[in-house]
């Protein structure tokens, strides 16, 4: 790949202070949003059994029980079991957007970043994909796109030739986030998805 012009990045994005505080806070945020929440164990309420006294209260010189359904019981309810929940919990937007601008900022100053053109791919074949990755010995890469006429905001021939490639995902610059910006060793915009990240930070005059 052969550079064909000098592009200016806007210094508010990428030229910000490095706040590794605030990206762990948005990684832990983002993972909390992505759990399940789905573990769930029956009390002694929910699980199948009679409500019946099993014994008599005195006379048999055994402990008092109520309950077959009890928690000491073999086939009983759990006691203090884990119940469905929503792990996900306000973050700051301010902390949000800083998180991601510092992520940013790390890819260009540790030469992360690529900005091309566009994101088509030649004859839409997979190849294209992997030759590009073996080239330039990149381990991982996430291409962000911005093409409303694409498949999920990309262009279709990358979407085509990227989605069954190991270690590379394509997005819309919607959904550019923090935490799959670090996970991937390589950041790729396209200059569409370039001007639409600069458009969203536009109206952050305040940001230096």
């Amino acid at each position: 790949m052969v550079p064909i012009e000098v592009t200016t990045l806007p210094g508010r994005i990428f030229n910000a202070p490095i706040r590794s505080d605030l990206v762990h806070r948005v990684v832990i945020w983002q993972l909390a949003k992505r759990r399940a929440g789905t573990a769930k164990t029956k009390n002694r309420s929910e699980v199948k059994g009679s409500g019946r006294k099993i014994r008599p209260q005195k006379g048999t010189g055994r402990s008092r029980q109520g309950a077959i359904t009890s928690p000491i019981f073999r086939g009983g309810g759990r006691a203090q079991g884990p119940v469905q929940r929503d792990f996900d919990y306000p973050l700051p937007f301010n902390v949000r957007r800083n998180g991601l601008r510092s992520v940013l900022s790390s890819k260009y100053a540790c030469g992360q970043l690529w900005i091309v053109e566009d994101a088509k791919i030649e004859d839409t074949k997979t190849r294209r994909v992997i030759q590009a990755m073996d080239r330039y010995a990149w381990k991982s890469a996430l291409i962000v796109d911005d093409d409303p006429e694409g498949i999920a905001g990309v262009d279709q021939s990358l979407h085509a030739a990227s989605h069954s490639v190991q270690h590379t995902l394509a997005m819309n610059v919607r959904g550019l986030n923090v935490y799959d910006a670090i996970y991937f060793d390589m950041l790729i915009l396209t200059r569409p998805a370039l001007r639409s990240l600069n458009e969203r930070f536009a109206r952050y005059n305040w940001l230096v």
